[in-house]
């Protein structure tokens, strides 16, 4: 498996393209960038789908959706890398 490489968050030259709680998907979006050559980082992935508020009752609370992950593309490829991440979604 081919780890993603690492920038500091918040870096100038990388934009959030696309965020998600949902851990079936992430892997697919990835690989719609990796085959097209985009570069990306992912944050929040080892955290993506906890709830902040944790367990309320033996349940989790419904208060929030969860920790999401967020997909980082540099900024020169953010419309192309929107484009194939959206055409993925209608047609998957």
């Amino acid at each position: 498996m081919q780890q993603e490489p690492r920038e500091p968050a918040g870096s100038p030259e990388h934009v959030v393209v696309w965020e998600t709680t949902d851990s079936s998907v992430l892997p697919v979006v990835k690989s719609v960038l990796a085959a097209a050559g985009i570069p990306y980082f992912v944050e929040g992935e080892e955290s993506m789908g906890m709830f902040p508020m944790g367990g309320v009752g033996g349940t989790y609370s419904t208060l929030g959706k969860g920790i999401a992950a967020r997909i980082l593309v540099p900024v020169e490829r953010s419309e192309e890398a929107k484009a194939l991440i959206e055409s993925a979604h209608d047609n998957g």
